[in-house]
């Protein structure tokens, strides 16, 4: 008797495909290789990229709780019909108003650094006091100035808050 295998006279032609593509399916070393170089050069980029952006939203919302402040100090000034010293230095600044009294000192977010425009330009760390005064919430000036700049600063990232003149507007000033 003749032995003739038939299973593999009846396998289809859409089997023998089906085989193929399993034997080929998969990433060869070199692909594998090939990517991973390619995430080992993009990954320090973004990563850098993504520190820039927290330290650049840390500094702003630094300068955010400032201006914040420094308009309820002024409103309170006007409400109350009581003059407010903001106190700062380095890395604080204290609010104190006479009538009702109240203070409160308040630090810096994320670790910026506040310092001062002075009127031959440079900038200087020096303790300031600034006044809100009653009733209408103005500020007193040094007879040289046209008003306060405070810079806000972490890294190389400086952001600038400007109280303007005798009227004691605050103003957020990034461009410098």
């Amino acid at each position: 008797m003749n032995s003739y295998n038939h299973s593999k006279a009846i396998q289809s032609p859409l089997q023998n495909k089906a085989k193929q593509k399993r034997s080929k399916s998969g990433f060869t070393l070199i692909e594998l290789i090939v990517v991973i170089a390619i995430m080992a050069l993009v990954i320090p980029l973004v990563g850098n990229s993504m520190r820039k952006l927290l330290s650049q939203t840390q500094v702003r919302e630094a300068q955010t709780q400032l201006v914040a402040d420094l308009t309820k100090a002024k409103t309170a000034s006007i409400r109350f019909s009581s003059p407010v010293t903001v106190s700062f230095s380095e890395n604080s600044y204290t609010m104190t108003q006479q009538n009702p009294f109240s203070q409160q000192t308040v630090m810096v977010r994320n670790g910026a650094q506040l310092s001062f425009y002075k009127s031959d330009g440079s900038f200087g760390t020096a303790t300031t006091d600034i006044e809100f005064k009653s009733p209408y919430g103005e500020v007193s000036l040094p007879s040289d100035d046209q008003g306060w700049q405070i810079r806000i600063a972490k890294g190389n990232q400086d952001y600038f808050v400007k109280i303007v003149g005798l009227t004691g507007k605050v103003i957020v000033n990034n461009e410098q």
